[in-house]
């Protein structure tokens, strides 16, 4: 029969005219649901006419596009689910148990079957799409606008957008008043929307610009190698997170064209992510950076600065006065009036324990402890150099990186090791080129201590040896043709045990700290603390709270400068050097001829050797070249057993050796030289005590 299709359904659209065949009168229940009306009734009269017609196939499949194939109900009954991929349905069939929709591919399925995996295709769809996508809300409004933006593709239906918000709410309502941002269209200038986005960065304290190295850096927890410790420092920001940074702070937009119902095109604003390219020029335009406020340090803890004539101290997060970052829940000075005697006790409480070889070796502890301290004290400001503090020691455990450690966890929480700058092994870790990589990500990054421990052999590295004196470092940044000049606020400490050896440069500027353990079996100590860290780290404020009474007890009484200069560190030997005599304590400046475990450096021990015997057999007599080495040969015993004293170029070593040393004073002997205006080869010299120099300012010798 011919029949016309009154709503959609398997056979076919609405408004079509079709040859439809109901067996058993199943039209009926189509009619009734207002699916079909039947326009002509088959008559048998002309059956055998309709076979021939229906048998010519050309004909229908030129009309295939305009008519859909005749199928039976009971035909569509035995269909099973399609098992090709699922696309979009070409028409459904009403809301009934018996509703089918037939898939692009041809195949037929039941609708709600069909429904359920395309849902299941959806949320996997949103697992990738929407964890990157940060709508202001999700309402029906907000999925309409975004639908068919360049996130969600069109893929995704409202009951899935709708389904994702509920299970991932928002964090908070205030992003909805978030301001908005035009970030592109004609007639705006990427360095207007610089300016226009700087504007929203300027005054929320979370981006900075670190002029040293010209980027825009954030204040962030840093992974420190590969354990599990980190430390605060300054992050360089980089193109992706800064996009998705700073949707937490407003909402970048552009216009969008869209047709009404009419078909007129209007204006729309859509929320728009920035791109990689846009987030990048942004960072780098002056119209941005001008607006950062600009940072220079992190102080991990709170410490005392000279300001304005006055003892101060650095506001929580962002001062503008120092340019500095001061963590919110950095440990702070808990008491602002403890007594002297208090303070001294509980610094005892944290050295008491540890095997120093004198008194002296205690007080360099406790000024080791007070340096990091005092660098807002300095009148030459943050970045004066303060001398290398070495942890040795005459055996294994005897703890001198635990020492180290606990002026670690003083200032930064944990005790942070670095690897040694001298490994014992040739090319091993603590190479220049390391270590100067190392220095730099130290400072970009905002450290304000390196501990290298555990060296071995001889240190000497000349990068570690000019790192200690400057107050600017310069070296090239990594991945970059650029040279950069930063601010050398770091303090140095390294660790070794007997055996290790420096350059006389080096140790011209290092503080030690000797430890001494005679017990045979170094695990059969016992401590009234076994757990001396934890100890410190639950009473850092404390600790502060010490340090801050000794700096008060010297600025409240005149600031008295120390009784003993430093050469290399005059401004540290004043100020340190003071609080130490204030307190009490003796004067880390004073030095020693010798340290326990641990040589000043190869040659000066020789020459140190040299001088003692020369001036013990002959005092105060010039003598050549020729005689000084019989002496070193006959009465030396094991001094330069190594040399062979009839090889010429061996002859000639020891000359050049000797005069390097002209001039030097070793345990209290001079080396002096007759007539300089000779050839040195015919120098005669003179080993005597407490001599100057012959001709320094017209003076004479005394």
């Amino acid at each position: 029969m011919k029949i016309r299709i009154l709503k959609n359904y398997a056979a076919g659209k609405a408004g079509e005219i079709i040859n439809a065949n109901f067996p058993g009168g199943d039209e009926q229940e189509y009619i009734d649901n207002g699916y079909i009306e039947i326009i002509e009734e088959d008559k048998p009269l002309i059956k055998k006419t309709i076979k021939k017609k229906t048998i010519e196939k050309k004909p229908r499949e030129k009309e295939k596009t305009k008519e859909s194939p005749s199928l039976s109900v009971k035909e569509i009954q035995k269909i099973t689910n399609g098992k090709n991929k699922l696309n979009s349905p070409q028409e459904t069939v009403g809301s009934t148990p018996k509703e089918f929709i037939e898939l692009e591919s041809g195949k037929i399925m039941k609708k709600s079957d069909y429904e359920k995996r395309k849902m299941i295709g959806e949320w996997a769809m949103a697992q990738s799409m929407l964890n990157e996508f940060f709508p202001i809300d999700y309402s029906r409004e907000t999925y309409e606008r975004v639908k068919d933006n360049g996130i969600l593709h069109g893929a995704l239906s409202w009951e899935t957008f709708d389904r994702w918000g509920k299970e991932h709410p928002l964090e908070t309502k205030e992003e909805i008043n978030l301001p908005k941002v035009k970030i592109g269209g004609s007639g705006i200038l990427i360095s207007s929307i610089s300016n226009n986005v700087g504007k929203i960065y300027e005054n929320n304290r979370t981006l900075f610009y670190k002029e040293e190295i010209k980027e825009i850096v954030e204040v962030s927890k840093i992974k420190h190698n590969e354990d599990n410790k980190s430390f605060m420092g300054f992050t360089i920001i980089k193109p992706k997170r800064f996009i998705t940074l700073s949707e937490k702070y407003f909402i970048p937009w552009v216009y969008n064209l869209k047709k009404d119902e009419n078909g007129d095109m209007y204006k729309e604003e859509t929320p728009t992510s920035l791109t990689n390219n846009k987030a990048d020029i942004i960072l780098a335009s002056p119209q941005f950076q001008e607006k950062m406020p600009i940072i220079k340090r992190i102080f991990t803890v709170q410490m005392p600065i000279i300001y304005n004539n006055k003892l101060t101290f650095p506001c929580n997060e962002y001062d503008e006065r120092f340019f500095s970052w001061l963590p919110y829940d950095s440990p702070t000075i808990s008491n602002l009036n403890m007594t002297l005697e208090d303070a001294k006790e509980i610094i005892k409480t944290l050295f008491k324990e540890f095997c120093f070889e004198n008194k002296q070796d205690f007080t360099n502890a406790v000024s080791a402890l007070l340096t990091p301290f005092l660098q807002g004290i300095y009148k030459t400001g943050f970045n004066t150099r303060t001398p290398v503090y070495c942890y040795e020691a005459n055996r294994e455990r005897s703890g001198k990186d635990y020492l180290a450690g606990v002026t670690g966890i003083v200032y930064e929480g944990c005790a942070l090791e670095e690897p040694p700058i001298s490994s014992g092994e040739r090319g091993a870790s603590g190479s220049n080129d390391e270590l100067r990589k190392k220095i730099t990500s130290a400072l970009i990054s905002g450290r304000r201590r390196l501990h290298f421990s555990n060296n071995k052999g001889h240190l000497n590295n000349s990068v570690f040896e000019g790192a200690t004196t400057a107050t600017k470092y310069s070296d090239r940044l990594l991945g970059k043709n650029e040279i950069v000049t930063l601010d050398n606020e770091l303090c140095f400490s390294f660790s070794g045990n007997l055996g290790i050896t420096l350059t006389p440069d080096l140790t011209n500027r290092t503080i030690f700290i000797s430890l001494f353990l005679d017990i045979e079996d170094a695990n059969k100590r016992k401590f009234d603390n076994p757990n001396l860290h934890k100890w410190v780290l639950e009473n850092r404020n404390n600790i502060l709270s010490a340090l801050y009474s000794l700096v008060k007890n010297w600025f409240d009484n005149g600031m008295i400068n120390g009784s003993m200069p430093f050469a290399s560190y005059p401004e540290w030997a004043r100020v340190c050097g003071g609080i130490m005599e204030a307190a009490g304590y003796d004067n880390p400046c004073k030095r020693g001829d010798q340290h326990i475990g641990i040589s000043i450096d190869k040659s000066t021990d020789e020459m140190k050797e040299v001088f003692e015997l020369c001036y013990t057999k002959h005092p105060d007599i010039w003598l050549n070249k020729s005689e000084i080495r019989s002496i070193i040969k006959n009465d030396g015993g094991d001094i330069m057993h190594y040399v062979d004293w009839m090889d010429h170029s061996a002859q000639i070593k020891f000359g050049n050796k000797l005069n390097k040393f002209i001039g030097r004073i070793l345990s209290g002997v001079r080396l002096v030289v007759e007539n300089r205006k000779i050839r040195s080869s015919r120098w005669k010299y003179k080993f005597v005590k407490n001599n100057r120099k012959t001709e320094i300012f017209g003076w004479k010798n005394e």
